[in-house]
């Protein structure tokens, strides 16, 4: 860009989401469903798209060899963050299964992933939810005592969006380089990490298969 860029964040995800709204970024760097709420809300624009998609995952303890989802009725499922989009679309799994937060199991929000396998351990949970990079990136030790119980979802990527006040001269301008990036010396070192393989536009389909997670996104975003 041959520019200055000040990269900033928010405390959590609602402090974010109000801030993206209120249009206090230039650009944002935002899990999908986020990223929908404030395209539809927002007018924001959706440049590209971090591949590969995110595998949401059911996680429980290792020498609980009962892959039945059934087990969470009366009891919590462990989480981080009630708005990711890696929840939504566990709630959604489970909801198809006949189990529906708030009637069948409540939702036990934790500070980190961590405590995800803490609440575990504890037996306070029979399953978390989270997402499976998250799930690979903890140490061996850790993993060996659970295990991925059920991949219940692939979801999108995290999304990279303009500000809706943004020439659209701009905008075309760095969604060209964006697009262009993985194919750099810069972009190669990059995606040669675990996870990441890649940018992508997002298509009008892509955007609207995300529709169903908004108001629950939204609710989950609520002060």
């Amino acid at each position: 860009l041959k520019q200055s860029v000040e990269v900033v964040t928010s405390t959590d995800f609602p402090s974010f989401n109000r801030e993206t709204l209120k249009g206090s970024y230039s650009m944002v760097f935002t899990p999908a469903n986020l990223g929908r709420v404030a395209q539809v809300d927002g007018g924001w624009s959706v440049l590209a798209c971090l591949e590969p998609g995110i595998p949401a995952v059911l996680v429980g303890m290792a020498d609980n060899p009962n892959s039945n989802p059934s087990q969470l009725s009366g009891k919590s499922l462990a989480t981080t963050n009630p708005s990711s989009l890696v929840v939504q679309a566990g709630l959604k799994w489970l909801k198809e299964r006949r189990l529906e937060v708030g009637r069948d199991y409540t939702l036990s929000t934790v500070p980190n992933d961590d405590s995800l396998f803490a609440v575990l351990r504890s037996g306070e949970a029979p399953f978390a939810m989270m997402s499976k990079g998250e799930f690979l990136a903890k140490p061996e030790p850790m993993r060996q005592s659970t295990r991925i119980v059920s991949e219940m979802a692939i979801v999108s990527g995290f999304w990279i969006m303009t500000n809706p006040k943004m020439p659209v001269a701009q905008r075309q301008r760095i969604k060209e380089l964006l697009l262009a990036f993985p194919d750099s010396e810069e972009g190669k070192l990059f995606f040669a990490s675990p996870g990441r393989s890649g940018l992508s536009a997002v298509t009008d389909a892509e955007m609207k298969e995300l529709d169903p997670y908004l108001e629950a996104t939204r609710k989950a975003l609520a002060p």
